[in-house]
């Protein structure tokens, strides 16, 4: 399975529990006790969630494809890419790997783990992470790909959705603050379904963008 239709089955995850929402309180007017706002912070979770496993499954997919690519004209190798390689793989496993079978899923492996304690949520991660592929220049096409007016609105396009998350899975999405303190934030159905809607749009974008560098620099 591509990591794109990956992507859409949890962010379709996503949306059915929105949609559970929708249907079990049609008129948006639930019972006063609360729990089933947890309906839509599961919601914002798995939306962003979805975004980060899209990012860290889009560079093990292609990793492969840049380092054949890159080996085979001796040179263009991302900087990211070199110093993750060579800092998990010294020159005996390196020479080790010409004689296994499957010397492309060793080269992923390395990567996967190398990503393994690695999130992609906010922008600047994303950027860094994107840069494993030698994709330098993302908020500019990506402005574009949204219909966005500046390279800001782009960055920031997702997150509240990431920072909303944070609060859900660190904070259990109460208030810290002295005059709040433990007092549950408020969650709106709108609110879930834009992360779910907005995430969708923005990861979609992505990997148009991705797919059109890759084809460009790393030709098959």
């Amino acid at each position: 399975m591509k990591t794109i239709d990956a992507f859409e089955k949890t962010i379709a995850r996503a949306e059915s529990l929105v949609d559970l929402h929708r249907s079990a309180f049609p008129r948006g007017r639930p019972p006063a006790s609360g729990e089933h706002l947890d309906i839509l912070r599961a919601a914002v979770v798995l939306s962003v969630s979805a975004l980060d496993s899209y990012i860290h499954d889009k560079i093990v997919e292609n990793v492969v494809r840049v380092v054949v690519h890159c080996g085979k004209k001796q040179s263009g190798f991302p900087g990211y890419l070199l110093e993750a390689l060579k800092n998990r793989l010294p020159i005996d496993k390196a020479l080790a790997l010409i004689y296994r079978k499957r010397p492309d899923q060793e080269i992923q492996k390395i990567i996967r783990q190398h990503l393994a304690e690695r999130s992609f949520q906010d922008p600047g991660k994303i950027a860094s992470a994107l840069r494993y592929l030698g994709l330098q220049d993302l908020w500019d096409p990506l402005r574009r790909r949204l219909r966005l007016t500046s390279k800001k609105k782009a960055k920031e396009f997702v997150v509240p959705y990431v920072k909303r998350r944070n609060q859900i899975v660190h904070e259990g999405d109460v208030y810290k603050s002295k005059k709040y303190r433990h007092k549950l934030r408020a969650i709106s159905r709108p609110f879930a379904q834009r992360s779910v809607t907005d995430i969708g749009k923005f990861v979609r974008a992505l990997d148009v963008i991705i797919d059109r560098h890759l084809d460009s620099k790393f030709p098959k």
